[in-house]
């Protein structure tokens, strides 16, 4: 509902001001903020497929009422664990595949320094 649209113009305004941001710059650091836009929104399809799926087996769970409470504890604490080895590992693979992720994207030597 509201939340949903909240976050939605939140996530979009952030985009905006970040391009915004670039266009002030040069087109260079635009096209490097694009690239880094979209490394972005791939990250949270991975992290956003887990937390789908949380919602899933939790409303499975709640289904089944008070008996199922000690089960939607454990899944909390599995899908919490998840993120944070998700988050942890997207986040070290992104840093050491930098350099080639940002040549797959442009060959504009100005892009992939600020890439850098």
């Amino acid at each position: 509902g509201l939340s949903m649209c909240i976050r939605t113009t939140l996530l979009q305004g952030t985009f905006l001001l970040g391009l915004v941001a670039a266009s002030h710059v040069d087109t260079a650091c635009i096209a490097a903020q694009q690239i880094i836009q979209q490394m972005w929104i791939i990250c949270s399809y991975v992290c956003d497929g887990i937390a789908q799926a949380g919602t899933m087996l939790g409303s499975q769970m709640t289904g089944h009422g008070r008996a199922a409470l000690p089960g939607i504890r454990t899944l909390f604490r599995r899908l919490l664990a998840m993120g944070l080895v998700i988050g942890l590992v997207l986040c070290v693979l992104l840093y050491f595949v930098r350099i080639k992720l940002s040549e797959i994207f442009t060959n504009n030597k100005q892009a992939i320094h600020y890439l850098h």
